[in-house]
């Protein structure tokens, strides 16, 4: 009896009253902060609806809201590139790169990188894809990445540059890169023009290096797309304003990534069951 009653003293009280109805007017500022993108967390919702409409509700009760009227929080898709299913070729792609030595392997793209990231996630009707328009940065930074196929020290060379990548800013970062033996490397790149400059092939030959161009519209199979989203996803969540933190940041990640080894995106992309996978999602 006295732990009964000590539990129903320390038990606070509901409040004195009818409860707070969710009502038509609440729904609209709920949806109207959503869909002007003022609102981000839960919270967030409920201290809106609490300036706009003087009504206090807790996340519960958003949360439950949500449910209702089948809103959930999802990756927010900016561009639908459309891409063409070659599965022979790809299988021949790859059962060819799998002869080759692993530890050989290299790959290199570029990514964008504008300066504070537009998030990709947003609430929207359940079951339904909400799409939006990337916003505009100004500035914009290209990371050129370089990476190899081992345990530790993966990544080859990085750079970050202002705007795009050209035939010119390729075949420098081509000739600044070192590898650690004279012997014969393969690297994985797309098909974009200046990846088959005659002077990018030059330096290629001059560092022991041999293209192999994946196959057309796949960029699944070169493993620096998933090093890059690894970085990105980091990157996002700080939302850099300056080309100074944009680097510190890259830089950090990108000694993190070192530390754990990149053979196991290079095993993704180049794993038959990854195909499979991709393929149904086509």
């Amino acid at each position: 009896m006295v732990r009964y009653w000590r539990k129903s003293i320390t038990k606070p009280l509901q409040r004195v009253g009818p409860k707070r109805r969710f009502d038509r007017k609440c729904l609209f500022h709920l949806l109207l902060s959503i869909q002007n993108k003022k609102v981000k967390t839960q919270q967030e919702m409920a201290d809106y609806i609490l300036e706009k409409t003087g009504k206090e509700f807790c996340k519960a009760s958003i949360s439950l809201i949500l449910k209702k009227i089948r809103y959930s929080y999802q990756v927010i898709p900016y561009r639908h590139p459309q891409q063409k299913s070659n599965l022979p070729e790809v299988i021949e792609f790859m059962e060819r790169a799998n002869k080759l030595p692993p530890r050989q392997i290299l790959a290199t793209d570029e990514s964008g990188h504008p300066l504070n990231l537009a998030l990709k996630k947003g609430w929207g009707p359940k079951g339904e894809k909400i799409a939006d328009f990337k916003p505009s940065y100004g500035a914009n930074y290209s990371l050129i990445l370089l990476i190899r196929n081992v345990e530790k020290g993966g990544i080859v060379h990085w750079e970050l540059i202002k705007n795009a990548v050209n035939t010119e800013v390729f075949h420098s970062f081509l000739s600044r890169i070192e590898l650690p033996s004279e012997k014969r490397y393969y690297l994985l790149l797309d098909n974009i023009s200046f990846h088959k400059a005659d002077k990018v092939k030059e330096v290629l030959e001059s560092k022991n290096i041999e293209p192999r161009y994946i196959v057309a519209s796949n960029p699944y199979l070169n493993p620096v797309e998933e090093v890059f989203n690894v970085i990105k996803q980091y990157v996002r969540k700080q939302k850099p304003t300056t080309e100074d933190e944009l680097r510190k940041l890259i830089g950090e990640k990108i000694n993190k990534l070192e530390e754990g080894g990149l053979t196991r995106y290079f095993k993704n992309c180049l794993d038959f069951d990854f195909v499979w996978k991709t393929e149904i999602n086509y």
